[in-house]
């Protein structure tokens, strides 16, 4: 019973838009922990979380831009069109590029 009146009282206070509650309820969302939302309302939070200055939120986001747990528009467009596709040639010389 006091998990769920916790759980209550932080998603009020992200509604509300205190940042550190924003982010630690788009975490539970997000880690399957709360029945409150789903994976888009999860990542609304974390994204005005991190929008309101949560570092924690904007390195959560990153790394699930990196791991493409989440794709922009952009990037789905570049995937699904095979004329902007690079080359095997390419792709084969990008292999021996190196960071300056």
């Amino acid at each position: 019973m006091q998990r769920l009146d916790a759980e209550a009282l932080l998603q009020e206070s992200a509604i509300a838009g205190y940042p550190q509650a924003l982010e630690y309820f788009a975490i539970l969302i997000l880690d399957g922990k709360s029945s409150s939302g789903n994976f888009s309302s999860g990542l609304a939070y974390l994204t005005d979380a991190s929008d309101k200055g949560q570092a924690n939120a904007s390195y959560r986001l990153a790394t699930m831009f990196r791991d493409s747990i989440i794709v922009d528009a952009d990037e789905q467009m570049y995937q699904s069109s095979s004329c902007l596709l690079p080359s095997k040639e390419v792709w084969k010389r990008k292999k021996n590029w190196t960071a300056k």
